[in-house]
């Protein structure tokens, strides 16, 4: 037996938040490739289905981004 009790090194909690950080900032990073698309591809260039694009991902990753926000403030809260 190698001694070892089991335990992971970080708690839980840590890991969970970490990950949870990691997709906010995955979408956060898509919305703004979302609003780049429709900026530049869009406007700038005049590609409908650039901006098209651009302005699903962004309302796609945004609103998702939102929801998760709103329900972490919600759990911390404490309302039901």
């Amino acid at each position: 037996m190698s001694g070892r009790t089991g335990r992971l090194p970080v708690p839980p909690a840590r890991i969970t938040r970490v990950l949870l950080a990691i997709i906010a900032l995955g979408l956060l990073g898509a919305t703004a490739f979302g609003l780049w698309h429709v900026v530049v591809g869009g406007l700038v260039n005049g590609n409908a289905r650039a901006a098209a694009f651009g302005a699903v991902l962004a309302l796609v990753a945004g609103v998702t981004l939102a929801a998760g926000v709103w329900l972490s403030h919600r759990r911390r809260s404490g309302a039901s």
